[in-house]
């Protein structure tokens, strides 16, 4: 926009409407490049903390992937595993936490995989595993 009067009622239209906005919002006027800046408070959780847990060996010093998370990391490479088809039995290493968590939270999914994929999936506690990681070893090939 070339006309100064334009960009003003841009601006203040943009007011107008970040007004009736339960969050505050900062707008401040277009900049050089022909930009307006919008700052708004932050109402959720960000992402690290969604899918992120502290740390428990180093006292929350990094974020690491939650149980949740590595579930869910885990189903995905097991499907991609499952696709070739060359496999009866898939072992899965893990902590006791993720372990538990796939039995408790997600062994639905975990038996619809098995039935699909036409293959058993065994869940093994390894302790010298971290709890942020896990190994998928296709353990038995198919005949």
């Amino acid at each position: 926009m070339k006309k100064a009067d334009h960009r003003h009622q841009v601006f203040q239209r943009l007011k107008q409407a970040f007004s009736q906005d339960n969050m505050k919002a900062t707008i401040l006027d277009f900049t050089e490049l022909g930009l307006i800046q919008i700052a708004r408070k932050r109402t959720s959780r960000s992402l690290s903390q969604v899918l992120g847990s502290t740390c428990r060996h180093c006292e929350g010093e990094k974020v690491v992937k939650s149980d949740e998370t590595l579930c869910f990391d885990i189903f995905r490479q097991l499907l991609n595993i499952e696709s070739k088809g060359k496999w009866s039995v898939i072992e899965i290493h893990a902590s006791v936490t993720v372990v538990e968590k796939i039995n408790n939270k997600f062994s639905k999914a975990l038996n619809q995989l098995q039935v699909r994929a036409g293959c058993d999936v065994k869940l093994c506690v390894e302790g010298s595993i971290p709890n942020d990681q896990f190994k998928i070893i296709p353990a038995q090939q198919r005949r």
